[in-house]
């Protein structure tokens, strides 16, 4: 891989790193306020209505922001019913790749066009969420980055792919 290449994949997975560690965060503070929220409810006999607003909204965003770092490393939950078939065969494993990574490409950039409607239509009637007054035009549109961010990373992973290593298929 050349060095542009390769500067260009180790970049992508820092940002990726970082989209991690605040997934990880979020996902902590999700943990703690519904386990707070628990405690209210059945020790002290009075729930708060935000944590469980709060824990909704924030598991629902993180599943959609993490997206883009299981399809750049593959982790994404798949059925690979073809891959005891292919392994020996390095061009059709590239050639799946690239048809993977276009469609994947397509139907995010589908998702993210509908996903600018709703951000559109939500800010315009000023929607929003019951309890914590949540904007849901911003909300919306967090998730509508998430596509874009997993567009960018597909783009990314097909430029900087080494198609002439050799790889073990997971079994």
């Amino acid at each position: 891989m050349s060095g542009a290449r390769a500067k260009l994949r180790h970049v992508a997975e820092i940002i990726l790193t970082v989209i991690t560690v605040v997934c990880a965060i979020l996902l902590a503070s999700s943990v703690v306020f519904y386990a707070f929220n628990c405690f209210m409810r059945y020790v002290v006999r009075n729930p708060l209505p935000w944590p469980e607003e709060y824990c909704i909204y924030i598991v629902v965003l993180m599943v959609y922001v993490i997206t883009c770092r299981m399809e750049f490393f593959e982790e994404e939950l798949c059925i690979g019913i073809i891959d005891p078939l292919i392994k020996k065969s390095k061009i059709v494993r590239n050639v799946l790749f690239i048809l993977h990574g276009l469609l994947t490409i397509f139907i995010m950039y589908q998702m993210y066009k509908i996903g600018t409607d709703v951000v559109a239509q939500q800010s315009r009637y000023g929607i929003v969420s019951p309890v914590m007054r949540i904007p849901m035009g911003i909300y919306f549109g967090l998730v509508n980055a998430s596509f874009v961010l997993v567009i960018v990373f597909w783009v990314i992973n097909l430029l900087t792919k080494d198609y002439n290593q050799v790889e073990e298929v997971k079994e």
